[in-house]
């Protein structure tokens, strides 16, 4: 009856052990629906701003309208070019340590495939991410291991330690005196 038991629980303890090795994010699919969520949130924004444009450009005259036309595309150059700064910055900020050349990343990784936030901010989770998979994906890019210190406090040469010399007072005092 004991070894039924020991045999049992062993069994369990085994099951246990495999379903915590093959654990998967119980809010993976929270976070998935979440991220759409926010997506189609920012297209429906990005929809009634421009519904709103065209209702205010219905009550002005053509060349108003066509001034503000013109404005508004400037401005959209003008923040896409930023942006695009401000994503490559931040994509070398995250590469930086973890590639030899954090240069790299801007030239492997699409940029343009993250948003820049209306206060400025690049989701810096999903830039480390893609350094990660482009490290998985071209290891040969990765950094050099930083060298730690080998050594001790003593830097000195090593092998026989020759005697102190003694010099003799007298001795300096005859040297002196031979070389005059």
């Amino acid at each position: 009856m004991p070894e039924a038991e020991t045999d049992v629980t062993s069994e369990s303890n085994e099951a246990q052990s495999e379903d915590t090795t093959t654990e998967v994010d119980p809010n993976a699919g929270a976070k998935k629906a979440l991220d759409s969520e926010r997506a189609a949130r920012k297209t429906a924004e990005k929809e009634i701003a421009q519904l709103r444009r065209e209702l205010a450009a219905r009550d002005k005259p053509a060349e108003e309208v066509a001034l503000d036309n013109a404005r508004a595309e400037a401005r959209a150059e003008a923040t896409a070019s930023a942006n695009a700064r401000i994503v490559k910055a931040e994509l070398k900020a995250v590469a930086a340590g973890k590639l030899a050349d954090p240069a790299d990343a801007a030239v492997f990784i699409d940029a343009t495939s993250f948003e820049v936030g209306d206060d400025g901010e690049v989701d810096v989770e999903a830039l480390n991410k893609a350094v990660i998979d482009l490290l998985t994906q071209k290891p040969h890019l990765a950094a050099a291991a930083q060298r730690k210190f080998v050594g001790d406090a003593d830097q000195g040469a090593k092998g026989k330690q020759a005697a102190p010399v003694k010099y003799d007072p007298n001795d300096l005092i005859r040297a002196a005196f031979q070389k005059s």
